[in-house]
């Protein structure tokens, strides 16, 4: 469900309440209203699924490449797959044969990335035996407490 905001009430915080088939009240504060130095909802949620949609687009296409070529695939092979493999938040992906995975770096805070992000990490690893899993639990990793309720993958 997307929910688009058109206009702030000035008090503190909003309520909307959706219909009763979708039992849910969300309270939103406006961005006037959030503490200097934290990171607003909807902005967040909108920087944070880039790098997963980006990742998305890549994980299959890297998975057929391991799997046929019993290889994974280098920094340079990344280019074949998506060109550029950036966006407008994500500032590029690397890739670690060793441990079978690919790291999303966010843009700085002088390219538009909300400073709880900026040039910041989400490390995504591929287990033959299962699946894809997801880790900010990395050297500059995203702090964990902007990932919960805002991105798909549960990362430790």
């Amino acid at each position: 469900m997307n929910i688009t905001l058109l206009e702030l009430d000035p008090s503190p915080t909003k309520s909307i309440t959706f219909p009763s088939a979708y039992a849910a009240k969300l309270v939103i504060t406006p961005y006037n209203e959030i503490p200097p130095g934290s990171c607003g909802v909807e902005q967040l949620i909108t920087q944070l699924l880039e790098p997963y949609y980006l990742y998305e687009y890549l994980s299959d296409a890297l998975v057929v490449e391991y799997l046929e070529s019993g290889r994974w695939p280098s920094d340079n092979d990344l280019s074949k797959v998506i060109t550029p493999p950036t966006g407008t938040y994500t500032k590029g992906f690397t890739m670690n044969a060793a441990e079978l995975y690919i790291e999303a770096t966010m843009r700085s805070e002088g390219e538009g990335v909300l400073s709880c992000l900026a040039d910041k990490s989400i490390r995504f690893y591929y287990h033959p035996e299962s699946k894809w899993t997801c880790s900010v639990s990395i050297p500059n990793g995203v702090p964990s407490e902007y990932m919960k309720d805002n991105f798909p993958m549960t990362c430790d």
